[in-house]
């Protein structure tokens, strides 16, 4: 009974996790989840967990800050990410009711280009006019930043010129990693203070 109870568990985070990433990057986290692991090989350390440090960047004079903008962090992804799309349709949302976007992708990303990363979101998601950007340091000036990933949380806590920083959460991540750093790593972006949109009380 308990093997089955842990099994139902690892299928339920896997299948949180294929509908957030998509299958391709999904594919590409077990790959690295399996051959990154300690014995398969070795991975860069300060690489792997470079974004929990701010970004080393010259001191900037303040930018402006104009209502109603809003600067949405999101992993990279692939055609047919669920996550993706429900984070994609937030934002055309918004854009009706006269807000004006960026989507900024951090992390590993397929694209390029934000020219393609754009084109791929405008045919196979939504129609958007938000600009698209790769590298938090490409980030604008802006009322609000939305975090949608818990890696993508500690690029908004380090987002200088920021009014609200918000988290667009539709899943408990901690659950997609077995009781280690990435696992306490994740849990700790729900203490960052920063305001919850999501679907439900929890």
């Amino acid at each position: 009974m308990q093997k089955m109870t842990r099994f139902a568990t690892r299928l339920r985070r896997a299948w949180s996790h294929l509908r957030v990433l998509g299958p391709r990057e999904f594919l590409r986290f077990l790959w690295r989840r399996l051959f990154h692991a300690p014995g398969f090989g070795r991975i860069d350390l300060f690489e792997h967990y470079a974004f929990l440090e701010p970004p080393g960047t010259a001191a900037q004079p303040n930018r402006t800050i104009e209502a109603k903008t809003m600067v949405w962090m999101v992993p990279g992804f692939e055609i047919g990410s669920g996550g993706h799309l429900n984070i994609f349709r937030m934002i055309a949302n918004l854009e009706e009711l006269g807000y004006r976007c960026q989507i900024c992708i951090v992390g590993d990303t397929r694209f390029t280009s934000a020219g393609e990363a754009r084109r791929v979101i405008r045919e196979h998601f939504v129609p958007l006019e938000a600009d698209v950007v790769i590298g938090a340091d490409r980030a604008m000036a802006a009322e609000f930043a939305v975090a949608t990933s818990w890696i993508t949380a500690y690029s908004v806590r380090h987002l200088p010129d920021v009014r609200h920083r918000l988290y667009f959460i539709q899943d408990f991540e901690p659950w997609f990693y077995p009781h280690g750093s990435d696992y306490v790593f994740a849990a700790q972006t729900y203490r960052f203070g920063f305001t919850g949109i999501t679907a439900g009380d929890w």
